[in-house]
């Protein structure tokens, strides 16, 4: 929670002093990370979890905008969407924005396994990739099985915590909205070596079942979409980024000795704007077998406490009137999923 002081009152927020790591991503403090104090709450934070600059309520006494950390920030922004909503983009609406993904799904998911063409085979990881109509930036499929228990693959998924010691290139992640228990609406900072870095807003849920078999209670998807909202304000700097379709399926099985096995299939499709070099997106490709493998140890590997249930049961892919139907003759139409 955000120390902002918005009540009035006209006492300054107490400088924290003596601190030896940033508070919100622990990072150590050097000569290179600097400290700063974020001129709303006195906490002090390293640069990349303290870059934004927002004016402060008359009772600060501070004149023009001043350093705050991402959870002041969101807070003072949030208070300016309150004042005068007209002046912000609406919030999105999730049910929309999750039907239209999975209208742009359900194509892809369905052309033959031909027009993938494979890059990576590696360790048992595997990283196929295809051209998409009307994008010059591939689709990227990766799959590969991790010797873990459902529930345990899909909440590392869901931990940001995991996300930052399995992966090396993200510098921050936020949760902007809470939505539901399975959903919300994150912000993720990325470095870029050389380039600028890149953030990407996104809407996410976990589902129970998969697009390719809705009822299957052994599997679970993760469904991820860029979106435009209020609340992820523009970076100095950075270049927005965008996820056009993100989809990660996992399938549970038992082994033959009774040892616990999910397959892990995830297809992405981003566009990171701005112009990448055709050498950096290769070696990303390339480079992200090595990370995969790392994550795939951590589930392994690492003991971590979750829910005996794999997050999202209960959060049909589909909604319950919109579920996929069979074909009951030559006269029907195919069923579709209504867009909202």
């Amino acid at each position: 929670m955000s120390d902002l002081n918005t009540s009035g009152e006209t006492d300054p927020p107490v400088w924290e002093e003596h601190a030896k790591e940033c508070n919100a991503c622990c990072k150590s403090f050097t000569m290179t990370r600097r400290k700063h104090h974020c001129r709303a709450c006195g906490r002090t934070f390293c640069q990349t979890c303290s870059h934004h600059k927002d004016v402060l309520p008359a009772q600060y006494g501070l004149e023009g905008p001043q350093r705050t950390c991402d959870t002041c920030h969101l807070t003072l922004q949030q208070l300016r969407i309150d004042e005068n909503p007209d002046e912000h983009p609406p919030k999105p609406d999730p049910v929309a924005v999750k039907q239209e993904l999975l209208e742009k799904l359900k194509p892809l998911l369905q052309e033959p396994e031909d027009t993938w063409i494979r890059k990576v085979d590696k360790n048992g990881v595997t990283i196929d990739v295809k051209k998409l109509a009307n994008s010059n930036l591939v689709c990227v499929r990766a799959s590969y099985d991790v010797r873990a228990p459902l529930a345990k693959v899909v909440h590392v998924f869901n931990d940001k915590d995991a996300w930052k010691k399995t992966q090396p290139d993200m510098l921050k992640c936020n949760t902007l909205e809470t939505i539901d228990d399975n959903s919300e609406y994150l912000y993720v900072l990325y470095n870029v070596p050389v380039m600028d870095n890149r953030d990407v807003v996104a809407f996410t849920t976990i589902c129970e079942g998969s697009v390719e078999d809705p009822s299957n209670t052994e599997e679970r998807v993760l469904l991820t979409t860029s979106v435009l909202h209020p609340l992820a304000t523009k970076v100095k700097k950075t270049v927005r980024a965008r996820v056009n379709i993100g989809y990660t399926r996992f399938t549970y099985r038992k082994a033959e000795d009774g040892s616990h096995i999910t397959t892990v299939t995830s297809i992405q499709h981003t566009d990171p704007r701005g112009m990448i070099p055709p050498k950096l997106v290769n070696a990303t490709i390339s480079r992200a077998g090595d990370q995969l493998r790392t994550m795939i140890k951590y589930m392994e590997t690492e003991d971590v406490e979750y829910a005996e249930v794999a997050k999202g049961a209960g959060n049909p892919v589909f909604p319950k009137d919109t579920q996929p139907v069979a074909e009951e003759g030559p006269s029907k139409p195919k069923a579709q999923v209504a867009v909202v």
